[in-house]
């Protein structure tokens, strides 16, 4: 595959629309939480059983010994954001637990099953679907910070860079993480 078509595959973000039709099921697999929290967060899929009830905060969700052992705060902005933290503590109190008791693997496998029930295949044939839902968050994040803050896109992509766990002085991957918002303000 030439490398500007591998490209674009990984700059696949998930639909609001296509990440409402693979939520909307009766499901009661700890992985749909997952998935909630993926999109909301944008956590990555090996961060979502690390996640403890203690992690999460009034205004925000930490995030401890991530990528490179690196740990960070994700500051909770949204209703959304709010019903799916306390979907997350209801359901590990529930069964007793201090995380969703899950593998990032079962996340992963549940998704890829959903989507080809649904029949969503943009995301698996580009191998990017549970990735596709931190760019989905970084899109949605980005434009609300714009917004409350008036700034621009690219000021708040800084922060949410941060949010992600990249550091703050990555502009590179604006590019990659919010391919759809690279028309100027």
């Amino acid at each position: 595959m030439p490398k500007m078509h591998n490209d674009k595959l990984r700059n696949k973000v998930m639909l609001e629309a296509d990440y409402k039709r693979i939520i909307n099921t009766t499901s009661k697999s700890p992985s749909l939480i997952g998935v909630k929290l993926s999109y909301e967060f944008g956590l990555r899929v090996s961060e979502i059983p690390k996640l403890r009830i203690t992690d999460c905060h009034a205004s925000y969700i930490s995030i401890v010994d991530s990528k490179g052992g690196r740990s960070r705060e994700i500051p909770i902005l949204t209703k959304s954001q709010r019903e799916a933290i306390k979907e997350f503590k209801s359901y590990s109190q529930n069964h007793n637990q201090i995380n969703l008791g899950i593998k990032a693997d079962s996340i992963n496998r549940w998704l890829n099953r959903r989507m080809k029930e649904i029949g969503i295949t943009t995301y698996t044939d580009s191998k990017t679907s549970i990735h596709a839902l931190r760019k989905a968050y970084a899109e949605r994040i980005v434009q609300h910070i714009a917004k409350e803050n008036k700034c621009s896109k690219e000021e708040a992509w800084r922060k949410v860079s941060t949010y992600l766990g990249h550091g703050e002085n990555r502009k590179e991957l604006f590019k990659i993480y919010c391919p759809n918002l690279q028309k100027s303000d």
